[in-house]
């Protein structure tokens, strides 16, 4: 519990929890604006389906990853600065503690950010005229981004953690953020595990033949990667 509060300490002054509760209203504002425009044209869309389609694609495709990508760069040039591995790795604290304490911090500014969109995209489509209750497909979605998002976590980790410069794992995200929103638009994404969190949103998916195997190939993918780093997080002398 004390690594958990030092490393959030060392992130308060980034305001990434602040970021991770404005970043999904900045995005629902466009999906306002879709909604108001959409709704002109087909009556009969609900604000659930128009908030939905204005906005999931650019909070899961672009806004998420490029808060996680942030995270895990500061994260890492945090400890960069001033021998901060060092200094952290000479605690006496076993170093599967404090590598499984950092990526827990990561995923809890993405399960953070996930919850503030779910909370603040049913406050808006009530806000908009809603009835009922919202979409249980929209609470599948946000599990099943969690899961998928895991290995680009993962890779992130394993890059910022041999490398002293951000350069690589920002190139290497980036690269991963831009193909996605190319590659989902075709057959092949099937064929590209980064791609998984937006093929997730498009909808018509099979949950047996093809959102079932997305979940455990992210989770192989994840397992292996997560693993491979930890084991060489724990024997390396010098990170």
């Amino acid at each position: 519990m004390e690594l958990l509060k030092g490393e959030l300490l060392k992130l308060k002054r980034l305001s990434i929890f602040q970021m991770a509760i404005l970043a999904p209203a900045l995005v629902l504002l466009l999906g306002i604006k879709f909604y108001s425009f959409i709704k002109v044209k087909t009556p009969q869309v609900t604000p659930w389906e128009g908030l939905a389609v204005g906005s999931d694609t650019i909070f899961v495709g672009a806004i998420l990853p490029i808060l996680i990508m942030y995270v895990v760069i500061m994260m890492s040039r945090i400890e960069n600065l001033n021998n901060g591995w060092k200094q952290l790795l000479v605690m006496p604290v076993k170093r599967e503690k404090i590598y499984l304490t950092k990526y827990l911090v990561v995923l809890l500014v993405l399960a953070a950010t996930l919850a503030a969109y779910l909370v603040e995209y049913t406050i808006t489509a009530y806000l908009l005229g809603a009835k009922g209750i919202i979409p249980v497909e929209m609470f599948l979605s946000i599990i099943f981004i969690f899961i998928a998002l895991q290995p680009f976590i993962a890779i992130l980790f394993f890059l910022s953690n041999r490398s002293n410069s951000f350069v690589l794992s920002l190139g290497v995200g980036m690269v991963f953020i831009l193909s996605s929103m190319l590659i989902v638009q075709s057959s092949y994404w099937k064929y590209a595990p980064w791609a998984y969190p937006l093929a997730l949103i498009q909808g018509g998916l099979s949950i047996v033949t093809e959102v079932l195997p997305i979940l455990i190939i992210s989770a192989f993918i994840f397992i292996s990667i997560f693993f491979l780093d930890m084991y060489d997080f724990r024997r390396r002398d010098i990170i």
